[in-house]
């Protein structure tokens, strides 16, 4: 059965969760708008970046990485390493 090969329900549910938009997140309008400059256009996207590349974009700092990760762990989601 091709679920089997999946998993578990709960990853077919993320896999799912993450080709969404990432206007499903609610962001602030700074998350928001350095994410798209940056080509993020899916929750997908975002779960792909890690802390460090995220830091070094211009315009994003502790503060607004802090409200991405809480709006991931809010949908069950987290950045890469």
């Amino acid at each position: 059965m091709a679920l089997d090969r999946l998993g578990s329900l709960g990853q077919i549910d993320r896999m799912a969760h993450e080709t969404e938009s990432m206007n499903i997140l609610e962001l602030g309008a700074r998350a928001y708008n350095v994410l798209r400059k940056l080509g993020c256009r899916t929750v997908a996207d975002i779960c792909a970046l890690t802390e460090r590349e995220l830091l070094k974009i211009h315009g994003l700092g502790r503060l607004t990485l802090n409200d991405i990760k809480g709006a991931l762990a809010k949908e069950g989601l987290e950045l890469r390493g």
